[in-house]
């Protein structure tokens, strides 16, 4: 299961680090950076913290199980959840999608019985000061 995460990173690293490049002309002064958070049961965690600057958010769920979102800890659960990410899929926020969502804090559990390998890939890009 360790490789299977090792590959998938690698391979988000690859396409991020590719998307990046691309943006790179567009985007003059937008910098990024980039955390795994591990799992915690299901207890309601902060997988990306409120940042005013945010241009874009990228959220891939390395899990053989869903992972629910909510933009506050208080009222996340199993039947009240903004999205939710299918098992090795990637969430994209931004201005145009998600945009109670977009610069604020972000929760997250994993589904019922997920792996403790379960891992959630963020990437965030945001203007430089």
């Amino acid at each position: 299961m360790i490789e299977a995460v090792h590959k998938v990173l690698c391979s988000l690293n690859n396409k991020i680090g590719s998307l990046h490049g691309k943006w790179a002309k567009e985007l003059q002064g937008v910098d990024s950076s980039g955390k795994v958070v591990g799992i915690s049961g299901e207890i309601p965690q902060k997988i990306v913290g409120r940042n005013p600057k945010r241009v874009e958010v990228l959220i891939h769920n390395a899990s053989t199980k869903k992972l629910f979102l909510a933009p506050f800890e208080g009222e996340i659960g199993r039947n009240l959840f903004s999205l939710s990410i299918a098992p090795d899929d990637t969430l994209f926020f931004n201005a145009h999608n998600f945009a109670h969502l977009y610069k604020g804090d972000i929760y997250g559990f994993w589904e019922e019985n997920a792996p403790i390998e379960s891992k959630a890939m963020v990437t965030e890009f945001y203007l430089q000061t």
